[in-house]
């Protein structure tokens, strides 16, 4: 597997773990409706460190691998386009 297809996969976590992290979001809102105290704006739960933290880092493997994915697509691009200009 190349190192494009890896960072793919972790893309493609890191998006699935989003995802399970804001339905969570809900998960809270809802038990805490439950026991009466709880905040409208679904947003206002990630002022709490216990959930920020893990969003930011989500966020950041994301973006991580989003770069490194289009860096490995222009390096071979440019590879190509230097082969194909050596050939001339």
């Amino acid at each position: 597997m190349g190192k494009k297809n890896i960072h793919i996969c972790i893309l493609c976590m890191g998006i699935f773990v989003l995802c399970l992290e804001l339905y969570m979001v809900k998960l809270i809102q809802m038990v805490e409706k439950v026991s009466g105290s709880f905040w409208a704006n679904v947003w206002k739960y990630f002022e709490e460190p216990i959930l920020l933290i893990p969003f930011i880092v989500t966020a950041l493997v994301i973006v991580y691998s989003f770069c490194v994915i289009i860096n490995v697509v222009t390096d071979k691009s440019d590879k190509e386009s230097d082969s194909d200009a050596k050939r001339i």
